[in-house]
C-alpha cells in the first residue's frame, strides 16, 4: 500500500509539473500579442520619494520580443536629479496590468523630452 501511494505521489509531482509548463506556455502565446500591442505606446507613471515630493516618468515603448518590451525612458526627480535611459527591458505587464501608468500621446512624450533637453543645455552652458 505505501508502495501504490508513493507512486502515485510521484506521479501527481510529475502531472503538476507539466500542468504548470503547459499553463506557462498558454499564458505566453495569450501575451505576446498583448506586448506586441504596446510598440509606439507612451506612458507617464508618477513617482516620489515620499508624500511631498512628486514628479513624472516618461516612457516610450520602442520594441516587443516575446513578452519583454524595450523602453526609452526619462525623468527629473524632485531633487533636480534628471536621468535619461535608454533600451531598458520591462516584463509586458508593468504598462497593461498597472493603472498608475498613464497612456499619453507621442506628441506629449517628445514635447516633455524635449522641453527636458532644452534644461540641460541650459544648465551645462552656463556650468561652463
Amino acid at each position: 500500500m505505501d508502495d501504490l501511494v508513493d507512486n502515485l505521489k510521484k506521479l501527481a509531482q510529475q502531472y503538476s509539473i507539466e500542468l504548470s509548463k503547459i499553463r506557462d506556455k498558454i499564458n505566453s502565446i495569450e501575451d505576446v500579442p498583448k506586448a506586441q500591442a504596446l510598440v509606439g505606446k507612451c506612458f507617464k507613471y508618477p513617482n516620489s520619494f515620499g508624500c511631498n515630493s512628486k514628479w513624472w516618468i516618461y516612457i516610450r515603448v520602442l520594441s516587443a520580443e516575446d513578452t519583454e518590451v524595450t523602453t526609452d525612458e526619462f525623468e527629473e526627480n524632485s531633487n533636480g536629479q534628471i536621468e535619461f535611459n535608454y533600451n531598458c527591458e520591462r516584463y509586458y505587464n508593468t504598462y497593461c496590468g498597472n493603472s498608475s501608468y498613464i497612456p499619453i500621446s507621442k506628441e506629449e512624450y517628445l514635447k516633455a523630452r524635449e522641453a527636458l533637453v532644452k534644461k540641460v543645455i541650459k544648465q551645462n552652458k552656463r556650468k561652463i
